[in-house]
């Protein structure tokens, strides 16, 4: 398990991919990473569950980090679908 210094009581269990850069910032819930325009918020199944969140795994464009009205792309607790639509959406729409 890989523990981020901006969030050292959250246990991430999944294998980061070494091309997504660290966004995580220490005021959100989970940290976060960056690749292709994406931002992917990854947390534990505790923090998950304390924090009343419905999945461990958030996906968004990173333009749209701290507005109200952030399209989530991806909200779920499967690692490999997050994998799967992160390899998928390639950086074609990255600038939109």
């Amino acid at each position: 398990m890989k523990v981020y210094p901006t969030h050292p009581s959250i246990n991430i269990d999944v294998e980061i991919p070494n091309d997504w850069s660290n966004l995580s910032y220490h005021n959100d819930t989970c940290p976060s990473f960056g690749v292709h325009g994406l931002q992917i918020f990854v947390c534990d199944c505790e923090t998950r569950d304390q924090e009343g969140l419905t999945n461990k795994y958030c996906v968004h464009l990173a333009s749209e980090y701290g507005e109200h009205d952030c399209k989530i792309l991806v909200d779920t607790n499967d690692w490999n679908e997050v994998l799967e639509f992160v390899n998928n959406y390639g950086g074609k729409n990255a600038n939109k």
